[in-house]
C-alpha cells in the first residue's frame, strides 16, 4: 500500500512538471536582435500543444507579421525553433519561466537574441489610426471656414 501511495504521488509530480513545462512555453516571446548596426525586435508568438507547437514569427520594424515557422523542439531547459523558410534557427535555454537565453543562426551568422515572455500582444503603435472621438470633422470644419469658396 505505501508503494502505491509514493508511485502516484510520484506520478502527479512527473505529470504537473511537464504540464507546467509545457505552459511556459506558450505565448508571446520578444527580444532585440543586433544585426550589425541595425536594432530589430524578433516576436515568437507559440500556441498549441506539445508536442506539435505552432510558431509564427513577427518582425515589426520590417513590417513582417505571422511568418510560419517550425517546428519547435524541447529538451530539458533548452528550446530549439526551426525557420526553414528563413534559413535561420533558434536555440535557447530558459532562465525561469519568463527568460529564454539564445542565439539565432541565420546564413552562416550567429547573433545573440534574448526573449522575454510578453504579458499581452505586441500591437504596433500607428498614429495614423484614429480613436473615438475622432477631432478630424471639427478640424476639417474650421480649415473649411478659412476657404469661403470651398464651402
Amino acid at each position: 500500500m505505501k508503494r502505491i501511495i509514493i508511485f502516484l504521488v510520484f506520478s502527479l509530480f512527473l505529470t504537473s512538471t511537464n504540464y507546467s513545462q509545457e505552459k511556459e512555453v506558450v505565448g508571446s516571446w520578444m527580444g532585440n536582435l543586433k544585426a550589425g548596426a541595425v536594432n530589430l525586435r524578433i516576436i515568437f508568438n507559440i500556441s498549441g500543444d506539445a508536442p506539435d507547437y505552432i510558431v509564427t514569427l513577427d518582425s515589426p520594424d520590417q513590417g513582417a507579421k505571422g511568418i510560419a515557422i517550425g517546428p519547435v523542439k524541447l529538451k530539458g531547459d533548452s528550446i530549439i525553433i526551426s525557420a526553414a523558410s528563413l534559413m535561420g534557427e533558434y536555440k535557447g535555454v530558459f532562465e525561469g519561466g519568463k527568460k529564454i537565453s539564445g542565439t539565432w543562426y541565420q546564413a552562416g551568422q550567429a547573433m545573440p537574441l534574448d526573449l522575454e515572455i510578453q504579458e499581452e500582444e505586441f500591437k504596433m503603435l500607428r498614429p495614423q489610426e484614429p480613436k473615438a472621438p475622432c477631432p478630424m470633422p471639427l478640424a476639417l470644419n474650421k480649415c473649411l471656414s478659412c476657404f469661403p469658396v470651398l464651402q
